[in-house]
């Protein structure tokens, strides 16, 4: 792997356990809606981007 490629590597590895990490916050039946609807909207957005950096990096 280049080196220019080792800190994006490390970054989607970051951004699926938080991805992991906010999904099993979210499995918690005690948080108010509004923070749950904020969590769920905040998953998708890192699953998006989670998928087009993979995208990019492949298409390398």
């Amino acid at each position: 792997m280049p080196d220019y490629k080792k800190p994006y590597f490390q970054l989607f590895c970051i951004i699926c356990d938080t991805i992991e990490e906010l999904e099993q916050l979210l499995a918690d039946d005690t948080i108010p809606a509004p923070s749950a609807l904020l969590l769920k909207k905040r998953i998708l957005l890192l699953k998006k981007v989670q998928q087009e950096t993979e995208e990019l990096l492949i298409q390398e």
